[in-house]
């Protein structure tokens, strides 16, 4: 049993890489991601609990290094902004490829993946969407593991117009 406090994620799963698509629609203010995340297990479990607000998780399947994938049942704990990725069987230590679908909103609030506009020359209004991760506002963006102790590598793909830049760093 841990002594963590409830909004605190688990120690016993560790994500090394994401590779990140997203899939803004402007127009709708939504957007669509997929993750594909490697992590590092490290005791035998059921369940994954990850970080996530303001998010549905659409689908989730875990692979470990050897065999097929399992399907994973998706719940949230909205006071603690997390959910819950639950396997029908134990899955062992060692390393494993999570990989989910979300949806998500583009709001106005300045946090996670939002929505912004600006003017342009021409005095027309410009919608874009850009992204605010500071401290806990990841998890608003993508299903992740958003606590400072959890460093991991990315990769991010953006599916846009052509007629738009995009730049990410």
């Amino acid at each position: 049993m841990s002594d963590l406090p409830p909004y605190r994620l688990p120690r016993y799963a560790v994500p090394e890489h994401y590779e990140l698509i997203f899939e803004p629609d402007l127009t709708s203010a939504t957007f669509r991601g997929e993750a594909k995340v490697r992590l590092r297990v490290d005791e035998p479990v059921t369940e994954l609990v990850l970080n996530a607000a303001d998010l549905v998780i659409t689908g989730a399947r875990l692979s470990p290094s050897s065999g097929p994938p399992q399907a994973l049942d998706v719940g949230y704990r909205p006071e603690e902004e997390q959910a819950t990725l639950s396997a029908p069987q134990q899955f062992g230590p060692g390393e494993h490829v999570l990989e989910m679908e979300f949806e998500g909103q583009l709001t106005d609030l300045l946090r996670g993946f939002y929505r912004s506009t600006f003017k342009a020359d021409d005095g027309s209004e410009v919608v874009l969407a850009a992204t605010q991760f500071e401290s806990t506002d990841a998890r608003r963006a993508f299903p992740c593991w958003d606590e400072p102790e959890f460093k991991a590598t990315f990769g991010i793909t953006i599916v846009a117009d052509e007629n738009r830049a995009v730049l990410s760093n």
